[in-house]
């Protein structure tokens, strides 16, 4: 074989072996670094399960999980984020400049890992647009959930500006998650307990009630902080005391009975009242209760719980002590006292009650009052009750009748009050009579005394006037008389003849006046039926044709179409218009103006008569519907009215329960008006005495 051939095959043979050696460096140094990558894993994990085995605090936990990432693996940016609703909030980050410290979850890589609760890895961002990117420069991204409870409660995210992320970032991270998982679980588990532990202890010591527990023999073992306020002690000078060395003498042997039956029976709970001695000496009201905690772990104590009722206590004896003070002055008090319910039984009374009305306790507490009361006073006293019951007035005052047991009537001044309960229902009615009945005779005694004298006054008033209007006719009708026979004049006779007639005619008006007042002042019946008023209004007018022809008079007749019918009596009625327009008619001068309206006006028919006549001062008004009162005291007697027309067609129209009145101006007349009320569902139908 040539020289050349043998080195070029053993050239050939070196190139082998260079090749076969740097392929089994390349395969040792791959092996390297899968060693060290390994050694570096489980470094990480150890640290990691290291940290976290010794940290409860979220905030310490996801620092030391970020940062062990960032230092063992040279991460470049390391987050953690933790769900709250809908939003990642970040926890801890390591590397960023600028961060996004909110994420939805319906945007970004880490919002899909939260949404299908799956790890992400992106090998290059920019093939992923959901990407978000918080810092520029940024190669490679992955993210991977943390969980609770099998919930997604956040994100375990890191991101590269140098190299791209591989599976093996992804396995390494995800076993790193499973730990950080476990972690918040724990911490969150430790906070719930913490936290319940805390808000036990403030409650506890936060009461306002004494909470302590005894050992077996009754030892203080626990007192909280409420014993200081309550009874003046700290908790630390209880604790080791017997509890009975705090109580009343007398509440020693029964208390410790209760507790004897305690330690006998585990399920039974115990209640008393019994009074502790304060550190001052002084002694407080509680109320205990007490059960068996032995056989509960943690606890192994008799259980107490001590409320101070010193205050209840003593407004209990201060209301009993009122209400003894109540039933002493409800009991003996001068006046008639009772409680009624509502619907009016009697529910309590006293003895002043039962003697006015002559019934006994016990019958009464059988009764309503409204059998005791009067039928006529029965309906406004249930009308003021319901007033009261409405809350429309806080009280009512009324004079009304009882009947007696005995048959006769008792006369009361009643007085009533309402008691209501804290949702302010009515309760009771509670009611104070005072028995008038011989007050009531004297009134009425007196009344028919003034009575009798008004009566006696009235007549000699009466009679003076009448004396005065039948002396003045007779004394013209005696002149002319006696002219008669000492003067033969035939012109004189007939004159003197006329004025005789004319006094004797007044004489004749004047006794039909009187007996109308007089048939009025009676109890005269009255025949009510519906009526029309305007034509009663145009029949008084056609029975004065004659009185308004003679003076010239003109009547304007304005009478409203649509009136409806009245309940009157048709004859009373026509007898007061009469009466009122014959005024009219004497007091306008002739040629004079006379209006007659009618209207209607709310609920009542309007009659207006207005003339053009000298008028009435005003002065004078009050008194024109005296009887026998003259606005013009100088006018002859031969004309003119006789002072009793207004009188009479007053009480009439108030027989229909109707009223007059007046407007005048001197010089310028008078507008009568006359209102009458509509029928209602309770008017007269048959004849009714006025």
């Amino acid at each position: 074989m040539p020289l050349s051939d043998d080195l070029e095959h053993e050239r050939h043979l070196r190139q082998q072996l260079e090749a076969e050696l740097q392929e089994n460096e390349a395969r040792y140094q791959a092996l390297v670094q899968k060693s060290q990558r390994q050694v570096l894993e489980l470094l990480l994990l150890d640290r990691v399960r290291t940290a976290l085995a010794l940290e409860l605090d979220l905030s310490h936990i996801f620092r030391k999980v970020v940062e062990a990432i960032a230092d063992t693996f040279g991460y470049t940016h390391v987050s953690i984020y933790l769900l709250e609703g809908d939003v990642l909030i970040l926890q801890h980050q390591v590397g960023y400049d600028s961060v996004i410290s909110h994420i939805p979850i319906h945007v970004g890589v880490s919002g899909r890992v939260v949404r299908t609760g799956q790890p992400v890895l992106v090998e290059d961002i920019s093939q992923d647009p959901e990407f978000l990117a918080a810092v520029e420069g940024l190669v490679s991204n992955l993210v991977v959930p943390l969980f609770n409870q099998g919930q997604v409660v956040g994100t375990l995210s890191i991101e590269s500006t140098t190299t791209r992320l591989s599976e093996d970032d992804l396995k390494i991270t995800m076993a790193l998650s499973d730990h950080v998982s476990m972690a918040i679980y724990r911490a969150q588990l430790y906070t719930i307990v913490d936290e319940n532990e805390k808000r036990l202890s403030a409650l506890l010591e936060n009461s306002l009630d004494l909470i302590v527990l005894l050992d077996i023999k009754g030892k203080i073992i626990y007192q909280n902080q409420a014993i200081t306020r309550t009874l003046g002690y700290q908790p630390a000078e209880v604790i080791g005391n017997s509890v009975f060395d705090y109580l009343h003498p007398e509440d020693v042997e029964s208390s410790k009975q209760l507790f004897r039956n305690l330690l006998n029976s585990p399920d039974l709970i115990v209640r008393t009242e019994v009074r502790f001695r304060h550190k001052e000496g002084s002694y407080r009201w509680v109320e205990a209760t007490g059960s068996n905690a032995l056989h509960i772990p943690g606890v192994k104590a008799i259980v107490g719980n001590y409320r101070d009722i010193t205050e209840r206590k003593q407004n209990e004896d201060t209301l009993r002590q009122r209400e003894e003070l109540f039933r002493l002055l409800f009991e003996y008090a001068p006046t008639g006292m009772a409680l009624l319910t509502p619907t009016g039984r009697f529910v309590r009374v006293n003895q002043a009650f039962c003697d006015a009305v002559g019934y006994s306790q016990n019958e009464m507490l059988h009764m309503t009052f409204q059998e005791i009361t009067h039928p006529d006073d029965l309906k406004p006293n249930i009308e003021l009750d319901d007033q009261l019951l409405r809350g429309e007035i806080p009280h009512f005052q009324m004079e009304k009748r009882y009947i007696h047991k005995l048959g006769h009537v008792v006369h009361v001044l009643l007085d009533v009050g309402l008691i209501r309960d804290a949702d302010n229902r009515p309760q009771h009615f509670i009611s104070q009579i005072i028995d008038i009945t011989e007050r009531k005779k004297a009134e009425t005694l007196s009344f028919e005394i003034a009575v009798e004298k008004l009566r006696i006054q009235l007549l000699a008033e009466f009679i003076r006037n009448v004396s005065h209007d039948f002396r003045t006719p007779l004394s013209v009708i005696n002149t002319h008389l006696y002219l008669l026979r000492h003067n033969d004049a035939p012109s004189k006779r007939l004159d003197r003849l006329n004025m005789v007639e004319k006094q004797v005619a007044r004489l004749g008006r004047l006794i039909e006046g009187l007996l109308k007042m007089t048939r009025l002042d009676t109890d005269v019946a009255f025949d009510f039926h519906l009526v029309n008023f305007n034509q009663i209004v145009t029949e008084v007018l056609d029975r004065v044709k004659s009185q308004l022809e003679k003076m010239g008079h003109q009547v304007n007749l304005d009478l409203q179409s649509t009136l409806p019918r009245i309940w009157g009596d048709p004859i009373e009625l026509s007898n007061a218009l009469t009466e009122v327009l014959e005024n009219a008619i004497q007091f306008t001068p002739p040629e004079g103006m006379i209006t007659v309206r009618t209207s209607l006006w709310q609920e009542s028919v309007v009659l207006e008569i207005e003339d053009t006549g000298v008028g009435i001062p005003p002065d004078e008004i009050p008194f024109i519907f005296e009887r026998f009162y003259r606005v013009d005291k100088e006018r002859p007697t031969d004309r003119g009215g006789i002072g009793l027309g207004l009188s009479i067609a007053q009480k009439i129209i108030q027989a229909h329960k109707g009223f007059i009145e007046v407007e005048s101006s001197v010089g310028t007349g008078s507008i009568f008006r006359i209102l009458l009320p509509l029928p209602t569902p309770n008017s007269p139908v048959s004849p009714t005495r006025s």
